[in-house]
C-alpha cells in the first residue's frame, strides 16, 4: 500500500488553506455568481481555525443562496461607472441628479469600501450622519434611493449578494401641505397677470395645471388648431446649469389637451403677432431667446405682489388645477390625464387638497341628507 506523503486528499470544493507572509491564514474557495461562473473567494483569519471557520460560513451561505463576493471592488469604482452606463434608464436630468448625490454624498462615505462586503450597518451609519449634522429626511431618502438604484444593477450581475440600501431605515417623509388660492384669488392674479407680457403663460399654467418647463418646451407645431388640441411632447429645463429641450418627466407625461375656447383665442392672437414655424418655441422673449424659469419667477412673485394675494408657488397652480377639477366632479382618471401623472396616488394624496368652503358644502349636505 502506497501511503500519500502529502497527507490525506482534502475533499473537492474544501478549500485550500495556506499561511500568509504576514502571519495570518488565507483559506480560498469557489462559489458560483449569478451568471453561474465559478468565481474563487478568499477569507482570512489570525488562526488557520479562524480562517477556516469563515470560509466554511461563506461556503454555507452560498449554498444557501446568500453568498458573499470578495471581489475587490470598491463603491467608488462602482457607482462612477454605474452613473454613466447609458444602460441606466434615466432621463439626462435624472443623471444629472443621480451624480450629484454619488460624488458629492455616496462616494465620500462609502467609496473606499468593497463593494462586495458593503453592509447594511455601513449605509445605516451614513444615513444617520446624515440626519444627525442637519440633512433633510427627503434627502437622506433620495441618497438611500440612488445607492439602492446602483445596487440592484450590481445584484443582477452578480457583484453583491443583496441590496442592502433596501434594509435601511429612515424616518417618514412627510412633505409640506402646498397652500393653494381660492377661485376669487385665481381671478384677481388672471387680472393683475393681463398686463404682463407672460400672461399667456401663466393663462396655460391655470388652465392646464402644466408644469413650467412644458409650458416653456411648447412649439407652434405642438398646436393643433385643426384638431383643437394641444401636444405636449418636450420640457425646456436645465439640467445643471444649462438650459434646454428634453424629454419629459414620464411616459404619462406626454399627452394631448383639448384647447379650450379662451385658450384658443389668446394662442391665435400670439400666433398673428408671433413667428409661428413649427419648430420655433410658442412663447420667447422679446430678444428672441428662451423664456427661462427664472423670469417666470420674477413676474409670478411681481404679479402677485401687485395684487396683494397671498404667498404661494408657481407650482402650487398643479394643486389648484387638481383640487378644483375634483371639486367639480371630475373623475381621477381624466385629472391624471390632465395633469400628466404616472399614479392616481400622486394625484390623490399630494396634488388634491381639500378646502374649508367645499368642507363646509359637503358637511352641510350631509346634514341635510340626515335631518340633522
Amino acid at each position: 500500500m502506497t501511503v500519500n506523503s502529502r497527507g490525506p486528499r482534502r475533499p473537492n470544493g474544501d478549500g485550500t488553506v495556506t499561511k500568509r507572509k504576514d502571519g495570518r491564514w488565507s483559506a480560498r474557495y469557489y462559489i458560483r455568481n449569478a451568471q453561474g461562473q465559478r468565481v474563487r473567494q478568499s477569507t482570512y483569519g489570525r488562526t488557520k481555525q479562524e480562517a477556516l471557520k469563515k470560509m466554511r460560513k461563506e461556503q454555507n451561505d452560498a449554498r444557501n443562496g446568500t453568498p458573499s463576493y470578495h471581489n475587490g471592488t470598491r463603491v467608488r469604482d462602482y457607482l462612477e461607472k454605474w452613473v454613466e452606463s447609458p444602460t441606466i434608464g434615466v432621463r439626462e436630468s435624472t443623471r444629472y441628479l443621480y451624480r450629484c448625490q454619488v460624488h458629492k454624498h455616496l462616494i465620500p462615505r462609502l467609496g473606499d469600501k468593497n463593494l462586495a462586503m458593503l453592509t447594511v450597518a455601513h449605509v445605516q451609519e451614513m444615513i444617520d450622519s446624515h440626519l444627525s449634522s442637519g440633512g433633510s429626511v427627503r434627502h437622506a431618502q433620495i441618497l438611500r434611493n440612488v445607492l439602492s438604484s446602483a445596487l440592484r444593477v450590481a445584484k443582477k450581475r452578480g457583484l453583491v449578494s443583496q441590496n442592502v440600501a433596501r434594509d435601511v431605515e429612515i424616518p417618514t417623509y412627510s412633505p409640506a401641505k402646498a397652500d393653494i388660492w381660492n377661485k376669487d384669488e385665481v381671478c384677481k392674479f388672471r387680472e393683475f397677470a393681463k398686463k404682463d407680457r407672460l400672461y399667456p403663460i401663466f393663462e396655460l399654467l391655470l388652465t392646464y395645471g402644466l408644469r413650467r418647463g412644458e409650458v416653456l418646451g411648447l412649439t407652434w407645431g405642438a398646436i393643433d388648431f385643426d384638431k383643437n388640441l394641444i401636444h405636449i411632447r418636450q420640457q425646456l429645463a436645465y439640467v445643471g446649469s444649462v438650459l434646454g429641450i428634453h424629454d419629459l418627466k414620464t411616459k404619462k407625461s406626454y399627452r394631448d389637451l383639448v384647447m379650450l375656447p379662451h385658450i384658443r383665442e389668446m394662442l391665435m392672437d400670439l400666433a398673428r403677432s408671433h413667428m409661428n414655424a413649427p419648430d420655433n418655441l410658442m412663447l420667447m422673449m422679446p430678444n428672441n431667446t428662451w423664456v427661462k424659469p427664472t423670469n417666470i419667477g420674477w413676474a409670478f412673485k411681481r404679479i402677485r405682489a401687485e395684487a396683494e394675494l397671498r404667498p404661494i408657488r408657481i407650482h402650487d397652480f398643479r394643486h389648484m388645477v387638481a383640487t378644483f377639477l375634483a371639486d367639480d366632479g371630475v373623475p381621477q382618471k381624466d385629472v391624471m390625464g390632465i395633469l400628466g401623472h404616472a399614479s392616481a396616488t400622486t394625484t390623490l394624496e399630494h396634488y388634491q387638497h381639500s378646502t374649508i368652503d367645499n368642507q363646509k358644502l359637503a358637511l352641510q349636505k350631509y346634514a341635510n341628507s340626515m335631518g340633522f
